[in-house]
C-alpha cells in the first residue's frame, strides 16, 4: 500500500490527527515523524502548525517547566516539572557542577555547545528566550546568534556596527504577537564621554537593524547602573536601574514596549523595600527582577536566611505590588543575592542564590507551607551561570527567511 493509500484509508480524519494527536507530541517526536510521509512532513513544517503547537505547549504541556542555562560553555535544559510530585522532592539528587566530569547531572539534559563561537578565544553571553528561541551575543559585539537548541538550529546575525568603542548596557529579546515578529534590543553606552548612547532594535521579520532614539528615558538609563538582562512581561522588556551617585532615589524599573519601540517608566517598587533592593543591586549588580506566572516580580534577602518575593499582580497598577512569598532558606552560609524563576504548576519555584563566599546554588521552594520546604537542586561552586525560562518549540530561527510576502502579512500568531 502506498503512502497516499494509507492516508486515504486512515480511519482518522486529517484534522483530528493534527488537532488531537500531533499537536500533543514533543518536538523531538515531531521531528522524527516528519519522515513518515510527505503529508506529515508538510503539516509539521507549516507555520500554522508551528503556532498551534506552541500555543498548546504553553497552555497544557510540562514543557513550560523548563529552564535553559549555560554553564562551563555548555547548554543545559532542566525539567523541574516532576518537582510537583512530593515524592520527587524527597528523592531529588542535587547536581554538583564542581565536578567537571559530571556530564548529565540530576534532571538535566545536555544540549551541548550550540555556538561555534564557544571557544577559549571567543565567548557568547545569553540575551534571552522567547517561544523556543534563545539569543546570544558574542562578547566582542560583532555578532548575535538566534538558536533553537532542541532543533539544533542556529542563525548568525551581524550587529549593526563594531562595538569596540561602546559597551552594551542593556539587552533583551522577545516575541510580538500582534505583528508575528521577534525583536532583539541592544542599548549601548560610549566608553568615552564624547560618544552618545545609542539604541538598536533588530526585527527578525524584516531581517534588519534600526537605530532608535529611545527618548529621555534612555538618556536617563545610560547614566545609571543597569541590570542588563531585560525581563519579558506583557511583550515589554524590563530593566532595573539605580543612579551611579548615591542619593534618595532607590531605583526605578523601565519598560521597553517591543511593539511601539518606546520606553515607559513602570511604577516604583514599594518605598519600604526600595533601599534594600538598591543595596542588593550595588553588591551584586543585579536587582533580583524576575517573572513568575507571567507577572513581574522582584526578590531579595531581608536577612541572610530570609527571602521575600514581591509581585506586580496587575500590570501597570500602582497599588498592586504585593509580597507574595516570605521564604526561610536553611544554610550555614549567608546569602546576599537571589533571583526567582521556574514556577511549577502547583506553585513551587526555583531560587538562584549566591552566598558570601560567591558560591552559587539553586533551591526549590514550596511557599504554600507555613514553614516552607526548601530543597537544594544544584551546586555550581564558584562558577556563575545564566538562567532563563524556556519552552520547547518548532520555531526556527531561519523561518522568516523562507516566508513569502503574503505569509509575512498573514494573521495568526504564537
Amino acid at each position: 500500500m502506498t503512502t497516499n493509500e494509507m492516508e486515504q484509508s486512515s480511519s482518522l480524519p486529517h484534522q483530528i490527527l493534527i488537532d488531537e494527536i500531533l499537536i500533543r507530541l514533543p518536538v523531538k517526536s515531531l521531528c522524527r515523524f516528519k519522515s513518515v510521509s510527505k503529508f506529515w512532513s508538510s503539516v509539521i513544517s507549516s507555520s500554522q502548525f508551528t503556532r498551534a503547537h506552541l500555543r498548546y505547549r504553553k497552555q497544557f504541556s510540562s514543557d513550560s517547566t523548563l529552564v535553559f542555562f549555560e554553564h562551563h560553555k555548555n547548554s543545559w535544559l532542566l525539567d523541574y516539572g516532576a518537582y510537583d510530585d512530593d515524592d520527587a522532592i524527597i528523592n531529588i539528587k542535587p547536581f554538583d557542577f564542581r565536578d567537571r566530569n559530571n556530564e548529565s547531572p540530576g534532571d538535566l539534559a545536555s544540549l551541548g555547545q550550540n555556538l561555534n563561537t564557544h571557544s577559549n578565544e571567543v565567548k557568547a553571553a545569553l540575551l534571552g528566550s522567547s517561544c523556543g528561541l534563545v539569543s546570544f551575543i558574542v562578547d566582542n559585539g560583532d555578532s548575535v546568534f538566534l538558536c533553537n537548541p532542541v532543533l539544533n538550529l542556529c542563525r548568525k546575525i551581524s550587529t549593526p556596527r563594531p562595538f569596540r568603542k561602546w559597551e552594551v548596557i542593556l539587552h533583551g529579546f522577545g516575541y510580538v504577537s500582534s505583528i508575528d515578529d521577534f525583536k532583539l534590543v541592544l542599548g549601548l553606552r560610549g566608553r568615552s564621554k564624547d560618544l552618545d548612547p545609542m539604541m538598536y532594535v533588530f526585527s527578525l521579520r524584516d531581517n534588519d537593524w534600526k537605530m532608535i532614539q529611545g527618548g529621555d528615558q534612555f538618556q536617563v538609563i545610560s547614566k545609571c547602573n543597569v541590570d542588563r538582562g531585560g525581563i519579558l512581561v506583557s511583550e515589554c522588556l524590563h530593566w532595573w536601574t539605580t543612579p551611579v551617585q548615591h542619593n534618595d532615589d532607590d531605583g526605578r524599573i523601565f519598560a521597553f514596549d517591543l511593539l511601539h519601540e518606546v520606553f515607559e517608566e513602570v511604577i516604583p517598587i514599594p518605598e519600604k523595600v526600595g533601599s534594600m533592593v538598591r543595596s542588593l543591586f550595588c553588591l551584586r549588580g543585579s536587582s533580583g527582577l524576575c517573572t513568575l506566572g507571567g507577572c513581574l516580580c522582584f526578590s531579595f534577602f531581608r536577612t541572610y536566611d530570609n527571602m521575600e518575593v514581591w509581585m506586580l499582580k496587575q500590570y501597570g497598577k500602582t497599588n498592586s505590588w504585593l509580597r507574595v512569598y516570605n521564604i526561610c532558606i536553611p544554610s550555614s552560609h549567608p546569602f546576599n543575592f537571589s533571583k526567582c524563576f521556574g514556577l511549577t504548576k502547583t506553585g513551587k519555584f526555583l531560587i538562584w542564590c549566591c552566598d558570601g563566599a560567591f558560591d552559587y546554588y539553586i533551591f526549590l521552594a514550596d511557599p504554600k507551607q507555613s514553614h516552607p520546604n526548601v530543597t537544594l537542586i544544584g551546586d555550581f561552586g564558584s562558577s556563575d551561570a545564566r538562567i532563563i525560562d524556556y519552552i520547547q518549540s518548532l520555531v526556527s530561527p531561519m523561518s522568516f527567511e523562507n516566508r513569502t510576502s503574503q505569509e509575512r502579512r498573514g494573521t495568526g500568531n504564537m
